[in-house]
């Protein structure tokens, strides 16, 4: 779940087409400018994945994209260099979350 809300964009609200829809109905831009507001997202995580979700959001920027946009996956070898300079160390069993998390978040990233 939280692999796809960080796909997705991570917060509600925040869609330029409906802000659209509003002005064109003549909403005060008071009300669209509350509704433009990403509200924040709690989102629990369940005990012994604290790890994972901290190791995503570690690496979150060493993507491979497709030429024409969206996700393909994980750089990998990009990854291994983000880890150790971070001194962070991943067990097997936090690698195979991550590649949860990663396909979570790939799968919501390209519709």
């Amino acid at each position: 779940m939280i692999a796809r809300l960080w796909a997705r964009g991570g917060a509600a609200g925040g869609d330029d087409e409906f802000a659209a829809s509003l002005r064109q109905m003549g909403a005060p831009e008071a009300v669209i400018e509350e509704w433009a507001r990403p509200a924040p997202i709690e989102v629990p995580v369940l005990p012994g994945n604290e790890r994972i979700v901290e190791v995503f959001f570690a690496v979150a920027t060493q993507w491979r994209t497709q030429p024409m946009g969206g996700l393909l996956g994980l750089d990998y070898g990009a990854v291994d260099v983000c880890l150790r300079r971070l001194g962070l160390e991943v067990t097997p069993e936090e690698w195979r979350g991550l590649q949860v998390m990663e396909r979570a978040a790939v799968g919501a990233a390209n519709g």
